[in-house]
């Protein structure tokens, strides 16, 4: 009708914030939340340490884009505090449209398989308010997988089971979904044996 409205349009999010008992930067808290982490649950306390002495800490303003949909990446991130915007471009080149698809929120992860494989982003995200992630690289993984090989396997089944709840399988019968699971674990599971080449040589 030609009007304008009074206020600016604005995207409320409502998330119970984490308790702040917990300081990112210190390493005996890196360690707590690097242990709750679901990929990681077969890790060592060891290799936990690793982890924790190589990987970054890293602070976005609001409305920082982390990652690029399509573009080459090695290393995977976790969000500490804050907000994320996942979205994804879908269309021919032109008649692009973005789409969101998910808010990632404290605790989670994202990024694994770029880390693990080297498949490129599946997606763009954003932050929607300051935050903080740790982002952990190929090269500080490498160590890990070389002292615990079967490792790779154990992750590609947690990452096939991930891949697949975020899936509509609801119908699928319990012998199916576990099919399912070891089918695309098998695939994942190659792509790391690809990628880390030199571990598993």
């Amino acid at each position: 009708a030609g009007l304008s409205l009074a206020y600016p349009k604005e995207d409320v999010f409502y998330e119970k914030m984490p308790t702040r008992h917990l300081d990112s930067k210190t390493k005996a808290d890196a360690y707590k939340i690097i242990r709750s982490i679901e990929l990681f649950k077969f890790l060592s306390d060891e290799q936990i340490k690793i982890i924790i002495k190589d990987m970054m800490v890293r602070e976005f303003e609001s409305s920082n884009r982390l990652i690029s949909q399509d573009e080459v990446g090695d290393s995977m991130f976790i969000l500490v505090e804050g907000l994320l915007r996942v979205t994804i471009l879908s269309g021919k080149n032109g008649t692009r449209k973005e789409t969101e698809v998910a808010i990632i929120k404290p605790g989670d992860f994202f990024g694994e398989m770029s880390l693990l494989t080297g498949e490129s982003r599946s997606a763009n995200i954003e932050s929607v308010t300051d935050s903080i992630v740790y982002e952990i690289s190929k090269d500080s993984f490498k160590p890990i997988l070389n002292e615990n090989k079967n490792l790779a396997e154990q992750l590609s089944m947690i990452i096939a089971k991930r891949n697949l709840d975020k899936e509509n399988v609801k119908n699928m019968n319990a012998s199916d979904l576990k099919e399912n699971q070891k089918n695309i674990a098998a695939q994942i599971l190659s792509g790391i044996k690809s990628f880390f080449s030199d571990v598993f040589s």
